[in-house]
């Protein structure tokens, strides 16, 4: 019994210590892994050296475009207006976080200009991770999973972009992780018009 109790012990213990160190990651386009930034942490807790970790990922200006934070109650920047945030698990203990598109409108252009992600926590050591998210096809949700995990908690997470004003805009809500097509009510509209012309000189011949 005692022997059983030992080892029931050591895989309680284990399975707790792989939690409390469990890997984060994040993915987008419905699987794609993200990668880390080099350097992809920082141990600098403010802004400034979220900033300057981001600006290390990239020979480019990237610049913030989207925030949130956590209990805030909306996020901010020049795309909150095409996307949303959910944090997961405990308030104390937010180390998951999905960033969704709202499904309608305009959506940033991630394909063509580089986009890099940032996850800060601010206490913990690394204070913040950095991922590039070039490849994104601005629709599918960014999931982000295992950040100081029963250790630290998420305090926000941001989107940058060298393009702070590149968008793509459709009317269309996809839910496959791909990108919307183009409306096709334009092209029935000059249907029926071809139509009705070829009519009307069928009427006068």
């Amino acid at each position: 019994m005692t022997m059983l109790k030992w080892v029931g012990g050591l895989v309680c213990g284990l399975g707790l210590a792989f939690a409390a160190h469990a890997v984060p990651s994040v993915t987008y386009n419905g699987g794609t892994s993200a990668t880390p930034c080099v350097p992809g942490t920082t141990n600098d807790n403010s802004q400034g050296g979220l900033e300057a970790l981001i600006a290390g990922c990239s020979s480019a200006t990237e610049v913030e475009v989207y925030k949130q934070n956590v209990g805030d109650a909306s996020d901010s920047g020049s795309a909150a207006a095409w996307y949303s945030t959910t944090f997961a698990n405990t308030p104390t203990d937010t180390s998951d976080a999905t960033i969704s598109w709202i499904g309608s409108g305009s959506f940033l252009n991630c394909v063509t200009v580089s986009c890099f992600l940032g996850i800060k926590d601010g206490k913990q050591t690394p204070a913040a991770y950095a991922y590039n998210i070039t490849g994104w096809n601005g629709t599918s949700p960014i999931l982000m999973t295992g950040f100081w995990a029963d250790n630290g908690a998420i305090s926000n997470v941001s989107i940058w972009t060298g393009a702070a004003t590149t968008s793509t805009t459709s009317t269309t809500s996809t839910s496959n992780g791909n990108a919307p097509e183009p409306a096709t009510g334009g092209l029935a509209l000059l249907g029926v018009a071809l139509l009705g012309v070829s009519l009307w000189r069928r009427r006068r011949a």
